[in-house]
């Protein structure tokens, strides 16, 4: 499998990268095709080679369809490394080897140098043992940044590897010094749903981070809903902020029930208008679904019809197909799923009753 490329914006050169060795001339090659449909980009590289421990930098220029480059070599380099810089602005398909990337992660000295070594191991992570080891060995990477994007990188989704990630995880959230990856253990722990790990959750709940209380309190709810949702009202109380404040909503609209319509949506009136509103506008909404009562629910749509009318009319092609298609019609649609045909209409109505 190749290391997949990163889209960018229309009008950027894509890059196809093979390598090869000539044993009988003692040189390698680099071969680098244009593949986008439009223009030939003229290009100047860093092509960096390495061999024996050292590494050597030649410069080229791209300027064709397809470019050959060839340098002397003894024997085959253990990487070579295109765009050794990291300053090209381009699509690439890049068909280094996972032995190559992981020399690449080991020698070359720059953030983007690692991070493609990370990206490649994920794609690869359930098909290659050694792909797998390599992503979890890049957890212990020197920088923060990078440590967390490799837990964010393991597929929890393959069962091989969510059981032996497991153990790491475990004791990167209970023991490791710094609270992001801690945060980030935690936010991986919560998706595996296990009753054992409540007790560091709700231990996490009280943390100085922000970051580890808000991921430790999303964990919580998906192994019991009803102590997230009492521990998000204890913590709404200490004026949090943050990933902890986004948490606190996140939990108190999705777990709560039809006895807290009235303060959901006091919140949501009294937000102030503008992003602060906008930003609990997704999470009123999916409470609203879960509204049986018909006075709470027509006052909460027309809560989101109030904020939606009073969007200045220079916004409101950007913002109203948001609100009216993807919001209000998502309301009615839930509720004509759930058979609740009056409240569909009712939605329906303050859709198409909307003249802006």
């Amino acid at each position: 499998m190749v290391l997949e490329p990163v889209v960018l914006w229309k009008g950027h050169p894509k890059l196809d990268i093979s390598y090869d060795y000539d044993q009988s001339s003692r040189s390698a090659k680099v071969f680098v095709k244009q593949t986008q449909p439009d223009k030939i980009f003229k290009l100047p590289v860093a092509i960096d080679l390495y061999q024996g421990g050292g590494k050597k930098r030649y410069s080229v220029w791209l300027e064709n369809k397809a470019d050959t480059f060839a340098f002397p070599s003894s024997s085959k380099p253990d990487l070579i490394n295109v765009d050794g810089d990291k300053i090209l602005l381009c699509e690439k398909t890049d068909h280094k080897t996972l032995d190559n990337f992981i020399f690449q992660y080991e020698n070359a000295a720059l953030y983007a140098d690692r991070r493609e070594a990370i990206d490649f191991a994920s794609l690869n992570q359930t098909i290659d043992p050694k792909a797998f080891n390599f992503l979890k060995n890049t957890i212990n990477d020197r920088y923060q940044g990078l440590r967390i994007y490799a837990i964010q990188k393991l597929n929890l989704l393959d069962d091989s590897i969510k059981i032996s990630a497991e153990p790491l995880l475990a004791g990167l959230a209970q023991h490791d010094a710094s609270t992001l990856i801690r945060s980030a253990a935690i936010q991986a722990l919560g998706r595996y749903k296990k009753e054992e790990y409540k007790d560091l959750f709700l231990k996490s709940l009280n943390d100085s981070s922000y970051s580890v209380a808000g991921n430790a309190l999303l964990a919580l709810g998906s192994i019991d809903s009803a102590a997230a949702l009492s521990g998000a009202r204890t913590l709404a109380s200490g004026h949090p902020r943050g990933a902890l404040s986004r948490a606190i909503t996140s939990t108190l609209y999705t777990y709560a029930g039809e006895n807290d319509f009235d303060a959901l949506a006091a919140e949501f009136e009294k937000a102030p208008f503008g992003n602060a509103k906008f930003g609990l506008l997704q999470y009123f909404s999916n409470y609203l679904k879960k509204v049986n009562n018909p006075e709470n629910f027509r006052k909460g749509v027309d809560l989101i019809v109030e904020f939606r009318d009073a969007i200045p009319v220079e916004f409101s092609e950007q913002i109203l197909p948001y609100l009216n298609g993807m919001i209000l019609n998502g309301i009615a649609s839930s509720k004509q799923n759930a058979g609740m045909t009056e409240q569909a209409d009712y939605v329906k109505s303050k859709i198409a009753g909307n003249k802006k």
